[in-house]
């Protein structure tokens, strides 16, 4: 292989990887705020790149960390007795992994049958409050 042929594939492969660090660094600067949305946006910029490609495992194993985060920030909720947030949190949770996405979905039904019973112990308080008569 001739000089110039190495340096033109070496310019290629280093724009390359330069194009794939700011998709990466993009994809971080949107987790400032911890909210599983921020870091189910953030996934969808590591999946832009293609397998093959410099940093493709880097983003790989970035899908996996935050896919876990997104879990655990919906076990954080239900934990504060927060069950939608909880629900909403997890339904991000992304199929990539599939141990982890199978968790999520066995806890999705869990935290909704708790939301349920949740919603129906605020009617029976409220009405209870209600039948409260001062004196």
């Amino acid at each position: 292989m001739s000089l110039k042929i190495r340096q033109h594939l070496n310019k290629i492969n280093y724009q390359s990887i330069q194009e794939n660090q700011q998709i990466l660094d993009y994809g971080k600067i949107r987790l400032n705020i911890q909210q599983a949305s921020r870091f189910n946006e953030a996934i969808s910029y590591a999946r832009q790149i293609q397998p093959h490609t410099p940093l493709y495992k880097e983003a790989q194993n970035n899908i996996n960390q935050w896919s876990q985060i997104i879990l655990d920030i919906a076990q954080g909720r239900a934990i504060l007795g927060d069950f939608q947030g909880a629900i909403a949190a997890v339904k991000l949770l992304p199929q990539d992994n599939k141990r982890l996405y199978e968790l999520g979905q066995k806890r999705l039904k869990e935290w909704q049958s708790l939301s349920q019973k949740q919603e129906n112990n605020q009617v029976f308080i409220e009405a209870a409050l209600y039948l409260i008569q001062p004196n």
